[in-house]
């Protein structure tokens, strides 16, 4: 999967009506502002979970995309790029453990996640039942009709379906460029803004959650300190190979911001729609009550 040889062009997940996005408007979303209980905290991980499984698997495909780049003699895929990608994926597959029930010195990022979702409560029956049917590292490997036919009738809400979908036209270009704009912009230089958002809120303390507040904070160092201005470096490398791989790069960018925007959109809708639902709930107890005390 080479950066300019590739026959694919710009992924083809724009539909009208796609939701556009900036960096500032990401940086400015209201999301953090309503995972306000452990009750929005469960619901966000439910969604947010599908987004660190698609971290993995945007990555397995760059990563090989950058292999077949190299070892070919693409001149626009030089060794430190590699070598970037490469650190990552093998910190995002075992890295050094917190405590975890395993008791494993080494896990992915993924399972720590999932431990994390245990220690609040969340369900985590529809991400698994994913990475049955479809591994991570897979994506790149299949069609895409064959990759998008592994998620039929699988409950995964909708935000979470519509952004995995987008990840896998990215996938399916075959283009390091492309790839790795949706890596560097949609995830690593916006993701740690909003964990922090959340750890500032002081849900639920490091101590009933240690997996949740490892993995918040981890992300929060690494993409912050190196992860992020490395996957930042691969993609203006990728552009200087030439004014094609360029703008569809930059296309790539604009469709990763947009994407994750619509993601976040939706999971800030869906906790909306649970307060309100809750709320309605406590108003009819209090009424029923209330008339019960005549």
């Amino acid at each position: 999967m080479a950066s300019g040889s590739q026959t694919g062009g710009s992924p083809r997940a724009h539909r009208p009506g796609a939701v556009t996005a900036s960096p500032a408007s990401l940086k400015n979303h209201p999301l953090a502002e309503e995972i306000r209980d452990r009750a929005s905290l469960r619901l966000f991980m439910e969604h947010h979970v599908f987004a660190v499984w698609d971290f993995l698997a945007l990555l397995k495909a760059l990563q090989a995309s950058l292999a077949d780049a190299h070892h070919s003699g693409d001149p626009a895929v030089d060794g430190s790029g590699l070598a970037a990608i490469n650190r990552i994926v093998a910190e995002e597959e075992a890295d050094e453990a917190p405590d975890n029930p395993s008791g494993a010195s080494r896990v992915s990022h993924l399972e720590i996640y999932l431990q994390a979702m245990n220690e609040v409560g969340a369900d985590t029956g529809p991400i698994q039942r994913l990475m049955e049917r479809l591994e991570a590292a897979e994506v790149g490997s299949l069609t895409s009709e064959d990759a998008l036919r592994r998620l039929e009738r699988l409950p995964i809400p909708q935000p979470s379906l519509r952004f995995l979908t987008n990840t896998f036209a990215m996938i399916h270009t075959g283009r390091a460029s492309v790839m790795a704009a949706a890596f560097a912009h949609g995830r690593e230089l916006l993701v740690p803004q909003l964990f922090q958002a959340i750890l500032d809120r002081s849900l639920i303390p490091a101590q009933q959650a240690p997996g949740l507040h490892w993995y918040f904070r981890r992300h929060i160092a690494v993409d912050g300190d190196t992860h992020g201005p490395q996957s930042l470096a691969l993609v203006q490398s990728l552009r200087r190979g030439s004014a094609n791989e360029a703008s569809l790069s930059e296309a790539a960018e604009q469709q990763a911001l947009g994407a994750r925007l619509a993601l976040w959109n939706g999971i800030h809708q869906a906790l909306l729609e649970a307060r309100g639902k809750r709320q309605g709930c406590r108003e009819i107890r209090e009424h029923g009550q209330g008339e019960s005390g005549l």
